[in-house]
């Protein structure tokens, strides 16, 4: 009788914590969660479209594609060098100078160096001068830049930005949103430069995806520096409902004003 009973407790706990681990996941759906969910995602998913782990894999192919006159084994032994060091760098001058500031110039750095990239690409072959240098250099700025503040910003935003009660479950949708957006991106890597985007067009892509990157923390994410995660939640909440009044007060000014005209009453 005794054991029948601890089983029946136990199955109680169980069916306890079920309900409460479901609880937790359907509070993601809540409104209130919506749109630091939808800002934390939207920043995974640009920093994987800022094409580096989307080169990684081919790196040796593309130093060959563009005939650098360097052996292409050791340049990526550079590039991987002067990424470790920027990542190392990293966290102490981003305490100091503020993440946010920090994080929007290692994402121009990148922008910089993806379309510098796509520009030698596009017309080294018209120059008459051996620019290979330039290829080499715009890629050891854009993992530079990378280890600066784009490597670990999934983690560090999710973090910061996700309300408290659904941390747990949040960073678990961020990571399957930011290895599926990765897979997705080093797949269609060789697609991309096959179509009419070409080559050049695919890494100006990249810088593109950069710069927008930079607009939406620019414009959507608080700086950190000195706060709580209390802090920064209701920073946020502040910035996002003056953007979204913003918005509304654009879309009323630019909807033309509709007249209503009210019928005269009669008597019988």
């Amino acid at each position: 009788g005794e054991l029948e009973d601890k089983k029946g407790l136990l199955t109680k706990d169980d069916g306890e914590v079920v309900q409460g681990q479901l609880r937790k996941w359907l509070n993601l759906l809540s409104p209130e969660h919506f749109w630091p969910q939808l800002l934390v995602y939207t920043c995974v998913i640009l920093r994987q479209m800022a094409g580096v782990f989307s080169m990684a894999p081919f790196t040796i192919d593309i130093f060959e594609s563009v005939n650098l006159v360097l052996n292409p084994y050791v340049a990526s032994i550079i590039i991987a060098s002067m990424q470790l060091v920027s990542q190392t760098l990293s966290s102490s001058v981003a305490d100091k100078y503020g993440r946010k500031r920090f994080i929007i110039a290692s994402i121009v750095l990148c922008a910089f160096a993806q379309i510098s990239f796509g520009a030698y690409v596009k017309f080294h072959k018209e120059s008459e001068e051996n620019l290979s240098w330039l290829s080499l250099v715009s890629l050891i700025l854009l993992h530079f830049g990378w280890g600066l503040g784009l490597y670990n910003l999934h983690y560090s935003i999710s973090l910061e930005l996700l309300p408290s009660s659904i941390k747990t479950q949040g960073l678990a949708v961020m990571a399957l949103f930011n290895s599926g957006s990765c897979f997705l991106l080093v797949e269609s890597f060789h697609r991309m430069r096959a179509s009419a985007l070409g080559t050049h067009g695919t890494f100006w892509f990249y810088g593109a995806s950069c710069l927008v990157l930079a607009g939406v923390i620019g414009v959507c994410v608080p700086e950190s520096k000195g706060l709580s995660l209390g802090e920064v939640e209701g920073k946020l909440k502040q910035r996002l409902k003056n953007v979204s009044t913003r918005t509304n007060l654009r879309v009323e000014s630019s909807t033309p004003g509709e007249q209503t005209t009210k019928a005269p009453s009669t008597d019988d």
